[in-house]
């Protein structure tokens, strides 16, 4: 099936709203190319500012020895690096994305039966929701830093006549920043609203990914289920066999097909996302390493205690929203093999059980999204990470 591009609207809200985010971020595949061009090179400017500028006061506060501030930014220039690396990766695998999507559509436009389309559209909202309340976490938790901090001064000190107000993130601009303090945060603001804006766009890209493979095996499931049904009918003398066995044989080769689309949407995202993910993994542990060591060398300044452990509750989330997806891809491989092995096959005509059991071999293990093969996005990983994350609090202590 082919589409103009006026078509290439996804028609459900939770898709929609990955359209407007690639489109704002420029890495829409389906957009005009000058315009996406433009967009990345303004992006690119944005990011690169916020380095210079983190990367300048960080040279300055090195001189005078100012580890908490050097350690800081040197997180701050870590997340940016990752950002860029998901920019350059999304405008490489630009052609595999648009492939992708083209194939969501035509299952989302393909798909009339009511029970598969509301499966589809509770797992794309379930993604959308997810990500919203993840990235409102994180905005409130970066972006509230410096009213936090005026309160806490004002509580330890309701007489305090002066209080110094300090930008969400160490920059040198070369101007008083306690003059122009506020023009300085409207700024700051829509700098990193910018920068957040492209890490969003990609969590939900690769979040709405991996739930529209958990619908497609939720759905293969319903499929799979439903010859059970076709076999009680059977059995009751309500069909014929001959005219059930057919049924049955269309019922698994949609299941098959859609079984087979999966895998493929499996490599996908393994060759889209792997080789990102297992850079901002590596550099992740670092980063949770070091929060955790300015944490514990500043538990007697209330201030900056606050502020790292919100970094530190951040890194957290964040390290969550990567991991979930993956164990959601096994979870959801796992449940469809027990249920083929739970449907009545061996009630099925020969030609109908070869067929089951290609689906099944397929389904013996378990899908796996991995970080470039070196990692396996699961629980079990997130909770390894989490152990060598800490180790780096003895490193840098």
């Amino acid at each position: 099936m082919i589409f103009s591009f006026k078509d290439k609207f996804f028609p459900y809200y939770a898709w929609q709203t990955v359209t407007v985010l690639e489109k704002a971020a420029g890495w829409w595949p389906f957009q005009n190319r000058t315009k996406n061009m433009t967009l990345r090179l303004m992006h690119f400017g944005n990011l690169l500012l916020i380095i210079i500028m983190c990367s300048v006061r960080l040279f300055q506060e090195y001189k005078q020895k100012k580890l908490y501030i050097v350690v800081e930014n040197t997180v701050i220039l870590v997340m940016i690096i990752c950002t860029k690396m998901k920019v350059i990766m999304f405008f490489i695998n630009e052609k595999q994305r648009k492939i992708f999507y083209e194939n969501v559509l035509i299952h989302w436009k393909d798909t009339n039966d009511e029970e598969e389309m509301m499966i589809l559209k509770q797992y794309a909202k379930l993604g959308l929701k997810t990500i919203i309340n993840y990235a409102i976490s994180v905005n409130i938790l970066f972006q509230g830093v410096p009213v936090l901090s005026d309160v806490i001064n004002y509580l330890n000190d309701p007489n305090i006549t002066y209080l110094k107000k300090e930008l969400p993130i160490y920059i040198e601009v070369y101007i008083d920043q306690e003059k122009y303090f506020y023009q300085l945060y409207v700024v700051l603001f829509f700098m990193t609203c910018a920068a957040l804006l492209l890490a969003f766009s990609h969590e939900l890209t690769f979040f709405q990914s991996v739930q529209h493979i958990n619908a497609m095996f939720k759905i293969i499931e319903i499929r799979i289920i439903r010859l059970s049904k076709i076999v009680k009918r059977t059995e009751c003398g309500l069909d014929t066999f001959k005219e059930a066995d057919r049924k049955i044989f269309v019922c698994i080769s949609r299941a098959v097909d859609l079984h087979n689309a999966v895998l493929n949407n499996i490599k996908f995202i393994n060759s889209s996302f792997g080789a990102t993910y297992l850079v901002v993994l590596l550099f992740n542990c670092l980063i949770f390493g070091a929060s955790l060591f300015l944490i514990f060398n500043n538990s007697d300044q209330k201030i900056h205690l606050i502020r790292y452990g919100l970094v530190f509750l951040g890194l957290s989330v964040h390290f969550f929203i990567i991991f979930w997806p993956g164990q959601k891809i096994m979870d959801g491989s796992e449940s469809l093999f027990n249920v083929c092995c739970s449907c009545d096959w061996y009630k099925l005509s020969k030609r109908s059980k070869n067929l089951l059991r290609i689906m099944m071999l397929k389904s013996v293990m378990q899908c796996q999204i991995t970080a470039s093969g070196m990692f396996v996005l699961s629980f079990e990983t997130y909770v390894k990470l989490f152990k060598t994350g800490l180790s780096f609090v003895a490193v840098f202590s």
